[in-house]
């Protein structure tokens, strides 16, 4: 603006324009006390069309000056009225001398005026002040004519919390003296507005993007082109992404990363509506933030991060890499639409060392489906951040192990296969980077086909997703392509993650045991446990664990274990001991011991033997049928118990049980008074090999 548009739009102050409709009145009845009592006591002859004044206290005014842009103090004094030659007037009624009123300038307190004020209640803080039960706080945008010495300078600024426009008039250099007294200057002038009806209200969302408005029952945008693209548009940007898929000619690449590509393209269909879609739904659905990992060169960032950006015409950031609280916390407030945030390893190793107490932890983990994200005290007010950015996530690493955090993402891994060669990236960024701004066509066409039918929203997103392929390819007139026809948005993740923590439980258990085994038997017998498996069962026998408690063939488990199994790894998310007891299959009961009443779990014996210290089935086969004719020539001398039995041959506990009961189920062996006897003529007939001597193989008897 040159000078003479800033002085036009200066005079179109509704604050300035408001105080004069006011004055006029007053200056029309010649009566000060027309004017409500917050501007009585100035004369109304030191008042010009570009003035406006407010009572402070006593006989201190505020003053907006709007001819040279400033917020002053002034000082009503009472002064003898003097002629031209400096003699005291006096009354002509009283002979007393006549007095008046005039106002001093104290001080100047901000170099600018409000030329406009407006007041933003935004439905995103409503709902997200409603999670923590208190009232929605209200923005405030100023524009402002600032004060230089070329002349008056108009300036916008963002909207902001009252208690943060100080700041932002620091920030530009509108402050020109006492913060305490500026401070002050800011909250009365947001009073007059209120009292002069000047304040414009608006209802809609600061951030750009898209949303499903509650007030008015619409999906809306703000920033955000919403013109409906046309066929050829979108035919031209679907023929893209299949270019796209073709950018290595290698069959073992052309098999992998065209279906992971088409994974997130089906994703980001939905990703781009994730905050319009959980207010429609009322955060009974919500779409799981995108997670883009594994090696480096294979085109997360700069092909399938690039593209979904290009999409939803949704800015890149490289925030993951140095991220913070604060950072996080102002990105996810920023845009309701997909945000990528590259090179995010950092972020989640942190995330990774967290657990349900860390506050990361838990803000990322509930982000995805609440409409907070965090707040925070600010002056002695809350600053709201509200969840609405859908995230996507590229990192040179592995998916998360957390399974709390790893189902508020679909993730999509990269392996060596899916590598981008040098030669082929090149050719990509000549020949395909300048073509994606074509890409928006298809964002532009989701958000106006679900805008014309709000229903689609009703949908599970992955059926929200499938919908929409086959909508834009149908608009399009084109066939679906199989790379993202046959691209699964179905995880399996959870019996992978189950799988790992059972490992990491039998890991943990086998180590338990051994470590107790080898600290408690003499090494004169540590033969009888050439397996860890028989190292389990002679622990668990001796009672040598405090987490373990063998009775009637039962293993029973205590509490305790749950604590031990997390001291050693604080971000294993095993939350209860009943989940324990689910994971690795074990009964959840109330067992009674030393007459004291437990909740613990119970497991056979040799079903926990099984689990704990399995064999490999052909081995452990091998070892049973190898030891028959041994366990048969010893019975053949004379029956014996079972732990006779043990000690004369030498065999592993768990390999002799199992043998006899071979021998048993042939018949060979049966049990009499609490000894094992050997069926001689059975034993024959099948095919043992009987040895009448008695001698034993082990060197027994």
């Amino acid at each position: 603006m040159d000078q003479e548009e800033v002085r036009i739009y200066i005079e179109t102050s509704p604050l300035l324009r408001a105080f004069q409709e006011l004055l006029k009145e007053a200056k029309t009845l010649e009566d000060e006390n027309y004017l409500p009592a917050e501007f009585r006591g100035y004369s109304l002859d030191y008042i010009d069309f570009y003035t406006v004044i407010f009572k402070r206290r006593g006989r201190f005014y505020w003053v907006l000056d709007y001819h040279r842009p400033r917020v002053v103090l002034h000082k009503v004094i009472r002064r003898k009225v003097v002629d031209e030659e400096g003699r005291p007037v006096k009354d002509e009624a009283t002979g007393e001398p006549v007095v008046e009123e005039v106002p001093i300038h104290e001080q100047t307190i901000l170099n600018l005026v409000p030329v406009e004020i407006r007041a933003f209640r935004d439905f995103t803080l409503e709902l997200a002040a409603r999670e923590l039960g208190r009232s929605p706080p209200i923005l405030y945008q100023w524009t402002v004519a600032l004060n230089s010495w070329k002349g008056p300078v108009i300036q916008e600024l963002e909207p902001v919390l009252a208690v943060e426009l100080l700041d932002r008039l620091k920030e530009i250099g509108g402050l020109f003296s006492s913060e305490p007294l500026a401070k002050e200057a800011i909250d009365t002038i947001l009073t007059l507005a209120r009292y002069l009806n000047a304040l414009r209200v608006e209802d809609r969302p600061m951030a750009p993007g898209i949303y499903w408005n509650p007030n008015t029952g619409k999906l809306e945008a703000y920033d955000f082109d919403t013109s409906m693209p046309s066929r050829e548009e979108v035919r031209e940007a679907l023929l893209l992404l299949d270019e796209i898929t073709k950018t290595v000619n290698k069959t073992s690449w052309r098999e992998s990363w065209p279906y992971k590509f088409g994974r997130a393209i089906k994703w980001a269909l939905a990703g781009g509506l994730g905050y319009a879609y959980k207010v429609y739904n009322e955060k009974r659905r919500w779409i799981p933030y995108l997670l883009l990992i594994g090696e480096s060169q294979t085109g997360k960032t700069h092909s399938v991060g690039r593209v979904i950006a290009e999409i939803w015409s949704s800015p890149f950031t490289s925030s993951g890499a140095s991220w913070s609280l604060y950072t996080l916390s102002e990105l996810i407030a920023s845009r309701a639409s997909v945000l990528i945030l590259n090179e995010a390893a950092n972020l989640f190793r942190s995330l990774n060392r967290g657990d349900e107490d860390d506050n990361l932890f838990n803000l990322l983990k509930n982000a995805p489906e609440q409409y907070l994200f965090r707040f925070k005290s600010y002056k002695g007010s809350i600053k709201i951040y509200p969840s609405l950015a859908t995230f996507v996530f590229t990192a040179n690493m592995s998916a998360p192990r957390n399974e709390a955090i790893r189902r508020r993402f679909l993730t999509v891994e990269f392996t060596k296969v899916d590598k981008i060669p040098k030669e082929a990236q090149g050719r990509f960024e000549r020949e395909i980077v300048p073509k994606m701004g074509v890409l928006s066509a298809i964002g532009r066409f989701v958000f106006n086909l679900v805008k014309a039918d709000p229903k689609l929203l009703d949908n599970h997103w992955i059926d929200l997703a499938e919908l929409l392929v086959e909508a834009l390819y149908s608009y399009a007139g084109l066939s679906v392509p199989q790379w993202l026809r046959e691209a699964s948005l179905e995880e399996d993740f959870i019996e992978e993650l189950e799988a790992e923590k059972v490992e990491y439980v039998t890991t943990w258990l086998r180590r338990h045991f051994n470590e107790l085994y080898l600290k408690n038997v003499k090494k004169s017998f540590e033969d009888r446990a050439d397996y860890i498996r028989e190292r389990v069962e002679y622990v668990l026998r001796a009672n040598y664990s405090e987490y373990f408690y063998l009775r009637d063939g039962e293993v029973i488990i205590f509490r305790s274990l749950l604590d031990a199994l997390k001291a050693d790894k604080k971000d294993l998310d095993i939350y209860s001991f009943r989940d324990l007891c689910n994971l690795m299959d074990w009964s959840y009961e109330r067992k009674t011991i030393n007459r004291k009443t437990y909740r613990v779990a119970v497991v056979p014996l040799q079903d926990f033997l099984d689990q704990v210290a399995p064999m490999e089935k052909e081995e452990y086969e091998q070892e049973v049928f190898s030891v028959l004719d041994e366990v048969v020539n010893v019975l053949a001398m004379q029956p014996l118990s079972f732990e006779e039995l043990a000690k004369q041959t030498g065999i592993p506990e768990t390999v002799l049980r199992t043998a006899i009961d071979v021998l048993k189920t042939k018949g060979v062996v049966f049990e009499a008074e609490n000894k094992l006897v050997l069926d001689r003529k059975k034993a024959v007939e099948a095919g043992l090999n009987v040895v009448y001597s008695g001698m034993s193989k082990a060197g027994g008897v």
